[in-house]
């Protein structure tokens, strides 16, 4: 008896003495085995293998296949009362959906629906949840020393959609390779996301893939692809006095160093501001006008620093000359505010004293010949009490 596929050879006699062989080739055949479920109604009969069922439970039967083998059915049948209440969560993009033979559409509206399913009464509940949309993320102005920056992702106020629950920032390997790092998190009532920045990061163009997430429902998320540039700090400038800002070397920039310069002043192009500082002459600067340049680096490319904001320069004194002819008046000169100039002989006798404004003063020298000291003392601490020694000969 052969249990087993394979191939067999025997060895017979004929009549007529002779020897036969015999070869077969055969193939075991496989039970076939066949599972599903389905579901019924206590108001109705189920058949199945000759049977009429009426209960839930799981039922096998035998059948014969046209090659002669047995085929085992397994049914998982749940039967369900005459009526009964069903419930379906789904998100509005994937509609239409058929649910008991009955088609909601894709414009298709939560609410409590009372379907006719064969003899059954069904009172069907249907939560249609709204898809994630909100409007796209407008672009800060994001500075390399911000150490991070908010994106705003107001909603579009259109019909079945809802604004997000969570999201996920996906960053490109040029972004990661920089010290970004992916982060995921929960709107927390608002409408902004924070993004973390690296704790020092080079200027530049940057990638990312924001998600924005239900996860209620699960449904499919809204996806935007960003790309954000990242610009010089505004410390690469320093303003001197109240014609000049300059932009630091690289000693003092933090390490950029720079190819070509072009000028801005509050958004607007400064034609012939191509150098390392800008320089307004006879003009002042503006407090509150701010300043940018766009940089071109080594490499060819170019990239703006965030605005410079003019501000009331530091009030400056100084004196002149400080080595004078016996009799004569040393000029202090005040760049703003008041100053009381005292006068000293080198034991601390005070000789004298003088109340001024800018932008200058004269105070008359003694007539003995020796050395004094000049202090002078702004009011309300504009500028730092300076001591200088005056020489009369």
């Amino acid at each position: 008896i052969l249990t087993n596929g394979g191939v067999y050879y025997d060895t017979i006699t004929n009549a007529l003495g002779c020897d036969t062989i015999i070869k077969l080739n055969l193939t075991k055949l496989s039970i076939s085995r066949y599972e599903y479920k389905d579901t019924s109604y206590k108001c109705e009969w189920y058949y199945f293998g000759g049977d009429s069922l009426n209960n839930t439970d799981i039922y096998i039967d035998t059948l014969v296949a046209r090659n002669g083998c047995d085929s085992i059915v397994t049914l998982d049948l749940l039967v369900r009362p005459r009526e009964f209440d069903d419930t379906l969560n789904i998100c509005v993009d994937r509609l239409p959906v058929t649910v008991y033979d009955t088609v909601f559409s894709k414009t298709a509206v939560s609410g409590t629906y009372i379907i006719h399913h064969r003899c059954a009464t069904i009172t069907f509940l249907l939560n249609v949840s709204p898809q994630v949309q909100t409007q796209q993320p407008e672009i800060p102005k994001i500075c390399a020393n911000d150490g991070s920056f908010i994106l705003s992702f107001p909603p579009t106020n259109s019909l079945n959609t809802k604004p997000p629950t969570n999201y996920s920032i996906t960053f490109d390997n040029h972004a990661l390779t920089a010290g970004f790092v992916n982060q995921s998190g929960e709107f927390d009532g608002t409408d902004e996301i924070t993004v973390q920045m690296p704790i020092r990061i080079y200027p530049d163009y940057y990638n990312c893939q924001i998600a924005l997430i239900d996860s209620i429902y699960n449904c499919t998320a809204q996806a935007f692809d960003i790309q954000f540039p990242v610009f010089y700090p505004d410390t690469i400038m320093q303003q001197k006095w109240d014609d000049v800002v300059a932009l630091k070397n690289s000693y003092y920039n933090g390490g950029f160093d720079f190819a070509g310069y072009q000028w801005y002043k509050n958004g607007n192009i400064l034609a012939g501001e191509t150098y390392s500082y800008i320089y307004l002459g006879t003009q002042s600067l503006q407090i509150g006008d701010e300043y940018s340049v766009l940089i071109l680096r080594n490499d060819g490319s170019t990239l703006f620093s965030c605005p410079f904001t003019a501000r009331e320069p530091k009030p400056q004194q100084s004196t002149f000359p400080t080595i004078v002819q016996n009799g004569n008046s040393v000029t202090i000169y005040l760049s703003k505010g008041d100053a009381t100039a005292k006068l000293w002989t080198v034991t601390g006798i005070l000789l004298q004293t003088a109340r001024f404004s800018a932008p200058m003063h004269e105070i008359s020298m003694p007539t003995v010949k020796g050395a004094y000291i000049l202090e002078i003392v702004p009011e309300n601490q504009t500028i730092g009490r300076a001591v200088n020694t005056i020489t009369i000969h």
